[in-house]
């Protein structure tokens, strides 16, 4: 149990991670954007479209459980229950093709503006931390969802998974980022 605060860090965390890839995406040229060194990857448009998405698709069943499973969460408030949970993503055996629950309907060939996808998925994370801060903990630690993947966990741990989420796409986004660039030193060098 907590003392309140990390559900506001777990939204803190999630909006300075927003920030930190916004300021790395700064300069990127538009094409760039929409570029895949190969068939399996997404580009940094895809995997911000598909956080949008996933952000979505997490907030309606944040609503759902809550409003289904308040009433058990309520009779169990006063006893203790976990407020973190190990990065899911990096478990040896979580499989990290389950994206195209959540894939992206925008492609290169369909391609959206770059303030357009930030704009969009800094108002998935407003929602969720809309939904969050006005829930006492105490309910929202005895919520608990399933997920096939992760298993059972509680309404405090989904949002600490989330933000695992978010940093999972934004290091893939790092990553494509500092391709882009060598691939443009290397052009230049030719």
């Amino acid at each position: 149990m907590s003392d309140g605060s990390i559900i506001r860090e777990y939204l803190d965390l999630l909006d300075a991670q927003l920030e930190t890839v916004v300021q790395m995406l700064d300069d990127t040229a538009p094409a760039k954007l929409w570029d895949t060194p190969t068939l399996e990857t997404w580009s940094i448009g895809e995997q911000l479209y598909h956080l949008t998405a996933w952000l979505r698709c997490y907030r309606r069943r944040l609503e759902l459980f809550y409003r289904a499973f308040y009433p058990v969460g309520w009779l169990l408030r006063n006893r203790p229950y976990p407020v973190e949970i190990d990065d899911v993503f990096s478990r040896p055996r979580y499989p990290n093709y389950v994206g195209f629950l959540c894939a992206p309907r925008h492609i290169p060939d369909r391609s959206l503006a770059l303030g357009t996808l930030i704009e969009r998925l800094s108002k998935g994370h407003d929602l969720v931390r809309e939904f969050y801060v006005d829930k006492p903990e105490r309910i929202l630690g005895h919520v608990w969802l399933y997920d096939t993947a992760i298993g059972w966990v509680n309404l405090i741990q989904s949002l600490q998974i989330a933000v695992y989420h978010d940093q999972h796409h934004f290091d893939k986004i790092g990553e494509l980022c500092v391709t882009s660039v060598d691939q443009d030193t290397e052009d230049e060098l030719l």
